[in-house]
């Protein structure tokens, strides 16, 4: 598993908290001094421009291009297809009535799974899949994956 620290990347809203999208996931270990691949760095910079998409859709309420960016599977289980999808995260949108600023503190991968810690305090997680060499948003990530070993469950 492989941590990288970004600065000042903006991410994701709040409309993503509801969709499961956010969870709690321990890192354990000191990874900073890694160096990233080339591939593993262009991996974190598709994230980071994934979490700019996401937040140029909130702000202009596109949440068509929202759910786009989200694993088609995920989003029919999650809202029964992409119309619920649109209404669902709008209604959200709507409620909350503020669009939040988002900025990874942290992108760990691994393998084709990632996660993203949002802001400087690590309040939230978002969590990402890659699908035929895309990176998505992942509403059902296996979030044991990304567990310290000695808390995996067998």
């Amino acid at each position: 598993m492989l941590r990288f620290r970004t600065a000042g990347l903006r991410g994701f809203a709040a409309v993503l908290l509801f969709t499961a999208a956010v969870g709690l996931a321990a890192c354990g270990g000191d990874e900073d001094s890694v160096q990233p691949t080339e591939q593993e760095a262009a991996d974190v910079r598709a994230i980071s421009k994934l979490g700019d998409q996401m937040t140029a859709a909130m702000r202009q309420a596109n949440m068509k291009e929202l759910c786009s960016l989200m694993v088609e599977d995920d989003v029919n289980k999650t809202f029964g297809g992409k119309a619920k999808c649109r209404r669902a995260l709008q209604a959200n949108l709507a409620s909350s009535g503020q669009q939040p600023k988002f900025e990874f503190s942290e992108i760990t991968i691994k393998d084709d799974e990632a996660l993203a810690l949002n802001g400087a305090d690590n309040d939230s997680t978002v969590y990402f899949a890659r699908v035929d060499d895309q990176w998505l948003i992942d509403l059902s990530p296996d979030i044991q994956k990304f567990q310290p070993v000695e808390q995996q469950e067998e």
